[in-house]
């Protein structure tokens, strides 16, 4: 999905609609992170990773692409904290 397609698609919801995303096993946290990434597209083939994975810093385009990450924690759990969740 790209930015405009995301866009398109919330202006069908009120602005002050919540955007969530979902929790490691269970329910959803809020969205408290929008990071710029580079991605490897497809690298990953195993049902419980992701697709893509970070690009190394040397690897040249157009073997990345460039993406936002959207990422939360739950901030009521001592274990769940912003700095465990980095990239």
């Amino acid at each position: 999905m790209t930015i405009q397609e995301l866009i398109d698609h919330l202006k069908q919801y009120p602005p002050n609609t919540r955007v969530v995303i979902a929790g490691y096993q269970q329910g959803y946290n809020d969205i408290q992170k929008i990071i710029p990434v580079t991605l490897q597209l497809n690298q990953h083939h195993h049902g419980c990773n992701g697709a893509h994975r970070l690009a190394p810093p040397n690897l040249p385009y157009p073997c990345t692409t460039a993406a936002i990450f959207l990422g939360g924690y739950n901030p009521n759990c001592p274990y769940s904290t912003e700095t465990h969740h980095a990239l």
